[in-house]
Order: C-alpha cells, then structure tokens, then sequence
C-alpha cells in the first residue's frame, strides 16, 4: 500500500472533460479528466545540483496538463479501493481499457495517467522522461486530484520502471 502525505503542497486546477473519446474508447465507457498542474519542484531543485541537463528546469517545478481515465464519480461512495495504472512508452490509457471498466464495474476506482510525450521535452528543456521524474509527477497527480493511499499498482512494460521508484 502507497501513501501520499498531505503535507505536499502543489497547485493545481482540476476539470472534469466530457467529451468522446478516441476510438478505444469510443462507446465513453469511462471518463477522461484533465488537469492542470505543476510537476516536479522540489525534485528539480535537486537534480540541478546533479545533473548539468536540468539547468533549465523551473525551481518551483514545470506547467503541464495531464490527461487522465478516473472512474471517480461525486455520486457515488468513494471510499473504494484504488487501482492505480501506468503505462508503457508509447502508451495511454487506452492500453488499460478492459482493466478499467472490468474494475469499475467491481466497485473500484481506476485512475490511469497519460504519461507526456517528448514533445513536452522538446517544448520546456526541463523535462527528460526520466525515472525520477514519472514517478513523481504520478505522486504530484494522486496529491492534487486527493488520492492518499493506493491499493493495487498495475504496471505494463515501460511503466514498471515509474512504478518501482
């Protein structure tokens, strides 16, 4: 069992998106959230000592907006257990599809990011796609959207390295 402190301070602005979803998904069996929020700012206070490569990165941590399937609901009880799902490169939410909705319909709440492409790297010079950097953005994201303890961790291919860290 994970657990995130509360005493972690990131912003964040949370929106819930209603929208189809890509042809995975195209009967919206599940809903997709976003979020804006900063990653990464103690870490990268950190790593600018270490790593002549995170000379760019923003001291109080970068501005991204995650994708991310939830089966969170504010109709329902939500003191399920949590499923927690990371995905490979490349990879989405997408790759979890049955997971999600088989869990969902068993009563628990399923939550799986989208990990940003490189193309984040290319636009701020800050973000690498590193190991210590997706495990920490999972961490900012479950802090931010209120998730404290997870149950089960389900990791596919490049996401076991993020879920082992």
């Amino acid at each position: 069992m994970f657990k995130f402190w509360s005493s972690l301070k990131f912003g964040s602005k949370l929106r819930s998106i209603n929208r189809k979803l890509s042809t995975n998904n195209s009967n919206n069996l599940y809903p997709i959230r976003k979020i804006d929020l900063r990653i990464c700012g103690q870490l990268y206070k950190e790593l600018k000592l270490k790593h002549k490569l995170y000379r760019n990165s923003p001291n109080d941590g970068l501005s991204v907006n995650i994708e991310y399937a939830d089966t969170y609901c504010e109709d329902r009880n939500n003191s399920k257990p949590v499923i927690v799902g990371l995905h490979g490169v490349p990879g989405s939410h997408e790759d979890f599809s049955q997971l999600i909705k088989y869990f969902d319909s068993k009563n628990y709440r399923v939550i799986v990011p989208n990990f940003p492409g490189f193309e984040l790297t290319r636009e701020t010079q800050s973000y690498w796609d590193s190991a210590e950097e997706k495990p920490q953005l999972v961490r900012d994201l479950l802090t931010a959207i209120g998730v404290k303890e997870v149950d089960a961790l389900v990791c596919h291919s490049g996401g076991l390295s993020p879920g082992l860290y």
